[in-house]
C-alpha cells in the first residue's frame, strides 16, 4: 500500500509522522495533557521526570509548553502510569 506523505500531520513536531488522513492522535501530547496525566498518576514533576528519565526542569519545560515532549516518551510515560494503575487495582484492598 502507497502513503501520500505530502499532507504530513500537523502534530509532525511532536514526532508523528503519519500522514493526516491516518494519524490518530495518540503521539500528542500538549502541556495541559502532560499535566494531567501526571496528576492522574499521582506523581510530582520530580517523579514523573524519573519515570521517563529527564531531568526536572526538561519536564517543567514539558508542562509549560516550553517544549515540546517526544512522542516516546509520552508513549512510555502514558504506559509506566497505566501499568501502575492496573497493578493497584488488582491488589486486594
Amino acid at each position: 500500500m502507497k502513503h501520500n506523505y505530502t499532507m504530513i500531520c500537523q502534530f509532525a513536531s511532536s514526532g508523528c509522522n503519519y500522514p493526516d488522513s491516518e494519524c490518530s492522535g495518540a503521539c500528542h501530547s500538549g502541556p495541559a495533557e502532560i499535566r494531567k496525566a501526571r496528576i492522574d498518576a499521582g506523581l510530582t514533576q520530580k517523579q514523573a521526570a524519573i519515570v521517563c528519565r529527564v531531568d526536572l526542569r526538561t519536564w517543567c519545560r514539558w508542562e509549560s509548553g516550553q517544549s515540546t515532549m517526544p512522542a516516546g516518551l509520552w508513549e512510555l510515560f502514558t504506559l509506566k502510569t497505566v501499568d501502575r494503575w492496573r497493578e493497584l487495582e488488582k491488589s486486594p484492598v
